[in-house]
């Protein structure tokens, strides 16, 4: 979403709010998010504050299986020339984006206890035990097992 600062600029003390959904797909990641916020003149500067709530749904770094994580933060910032504003169109949704890929987690995990998958069979731990043999042994430490005996 783009918003024409033309009328802000100049103008000292006004504001222009806005409350926008973002919705963007990428390979395994889905972002439903919402922006609030406005943009203000204070003394010819202009004043970016914006609330984004984001829903996240991502493959489990353990499982594969769905995950879904819920992200809160707060963006305030003076908003400059740069690649996010381009002649008097200020683009929120972009700025919204790049800090949703900030807060987001690095590994998406479907719940915090998550056994993931077996290395053996490829069986969801989640689901139930598989039947592999859990004694696999490194050969090289083999004769460190006959010390047991």
């Amino acid at each position: 979403m783009k918003i024409d600062l033309t009328f802000l600029i100049g103008n000292d003390g006004f504001k222009t709010p806005f409350d926008f959904e973002i919705t963007q797909k990428e390979k395994d990641l889905r972002i439903n998010a919402n922006a609030l916020g406005k943009v203000t003149n204070v003394l010819g500067s202009l004043q970016l504050d914006m609330r984004v709530s984001a829903d996240l749904s991502a493959v489990c770094a353990r499982c594969l299986g769905e995950a879904v994580e819920k992200i809160e933060f707060d963006i305030k910032e003076k908003v400059e020339d740069d690649e996010n504003l381009k002649g008097s169109l200020l683009d929120i949704g972009n700025i919204a984006l790049q800090n949703i890929y900030l807060n987001m987690p690095l590994r998406f995990l479907c719940r915090s206890d998550c056994k993931g998958l077996c290395s053996e069979c490829g069986m969801d731990l989640n689901k139930g035990q598989c039947k592999c043999n859990d004694e696999a042994i490194d050969e090289r430490l083999s004769i460190l097992k006959k010390l047991l005996d």
